[in-house]
């Protein structure tokens, strides 16, 4: 078990809510991923699993959530739809039967910086690159989704220095114009907090492109956006 792990294990063992805690349960209207329920349901977390690989400076690890969930019935036999109608469990005329989800995360950090010194983590995802997403019901997906993300963030430090030369660059909409195509390199702008920021095209996806680009502010958190062609500008 890396240290990455073990903090992060640690985290959720300081934890005591329904939704962290192994064996908790809570009231909900999901079963455990982004589904939404037709009716509310007694959700409980069985397990929770944990697999990790270091991955071009970065240790990825993928947490997995093996959940059970029922129907809440009140004493007439008609489902709760709501978690303020319950007041206590003697409201809760009955349980349907159990049914099982998993869904597995990933979480990234970065090896050999400064957040290693930390030994506690405040929240799970406390200094991570990747925090919690990439879900899917696989392991392996969730894993091959989170080195797809690293791959891009790779492409884009690849060309720091490059964007933080440009991040002062601006343009009006009035003086620019969508292009007719764009090449992996080319510099276009694209609008990112509130204006139109310059970044570089560092590869594509299908019609869509990965823009990468930082802020005037801070250049150290580097960004991307993956943007159809009608989303880019350039000079006219």
């Amino acid at each position: 078990m890396s240290f990455y792990l073990d903090r992060l294990k640690n985290c959720y063992d300081k934890k005591n809510n329904g939704y962290e805690k192994v064996g908790g349960n809570t009231h909900s209207r999901r079963d455990g991923t982004s589904k939404q329920l037709p009716h509310l349901v007694e959700l409980t977390l069985v397990d929770r699993t944990y697999q990790e690989e270091s991955y071009k400076g970065f240790q990825i690890i993928i947490v997995g959530w093996c959940y059970s969930h029922r129907t809440i019935f009140k004493h007439d036999g008609t489902p709760f739809d709501y978690s303020h109608e319950i007041a206590s469990d003697s409201d809760i005329g009955s349980y349907g039967l159990s049914e099982s989800t998993q869904q597995f995360r990933a979480y990234a950090w970065e090896i050999g910086t400064d957040y290693d010194n930390k030994t506690e983590l405040d929240w799970s995802y406390a200094g991570a690159e990747i925090a919690g997403i990439c879900a899917t019901n696989s392991a392996i997906k969730t894993l091959a989704l989170a080195k797809k993300k690293l791959d891009v963030r790779a492409k884009v430090v690849e060309q720091r220095e490059r964007l933080i030369s440009i991040v002062n660059d601006r343009i009006q909409y009035e003086n620019s114009t969508n292009p007719y195509n764009a090449l992996v390199n080319e510099e276009v702008y694209i609008q990112a907090h509130g204006r139109l920021r310059k970044g570089v095209i560092v590869d594509t996806t299908g019609s869509r492109f990965i823009i990468g680009y930082v802020t005037p502010s801070n250049h150290t958190d580097i960004r991307w956006k993956t943007l159809p062609l009608s989303q880019l500008w350039v000079d006219k």
